[in-house]
């Protein structure tokens, strides 16, 4: 009778080690659910690399981070997203790189500035149009 009330005492012990574990997990799910919605999806999407990134990949070096994510966000979505990331790559370059200031300051640079040259940046410019 002595040994019946042991592992009942035992059971009870587990089973309570099993409530307060299963009170951790509904805690957790409830602060994850608590948290605000992000303003918008490229913000939500911002906050949760940065999650995964703060807990588990802390210690990588930026280029392997850098690498890491990039090579996730090319391959999220089946590919459908490495359209779009090409269209800002180009429009970065566009505006920064190859900017009509930052083409003329270079021929400058190398005495290849003329008004050949000028008119050239200036149809570039207009997009194909006369300026």
């Amino acid at each position: 009778m002595k040994c019946k009330l042991l592992d009942k005492k035992g059971e009870l012990k587990l089973s309570n080690k099993q409530i307060v574990h299963l009170k951790a997990q509904v805690t957790s799910l409830k602060d994850m659910c608590d948290q605000s919605k992000p303003a918008s999806l490229s913000a939500g999407v911002e906050d949760a690399i940065h999650n995964v990134v703060k807990k588990h990949f802390q210690k990588l070096g930026l280029k392997n981070l850098a690498s890491g994510v990039g090579d996730g966000v090319w391959k999220c979505l089946n590919g459908c997203i490495s359209n779009y990331i090409i269209e800002l790559s180009k429009r970065y370059l566009r505006q920064h790189v190859f900017s009509p200031y930052n083409i003329c300051h270079a021929m400058n640079l190398f005495g290849m500035f003329n008004f050949q040259a000028l008119h050239v940046l200036w149809w570039i410019k207009g997009n194909g149009e006369p300026y």
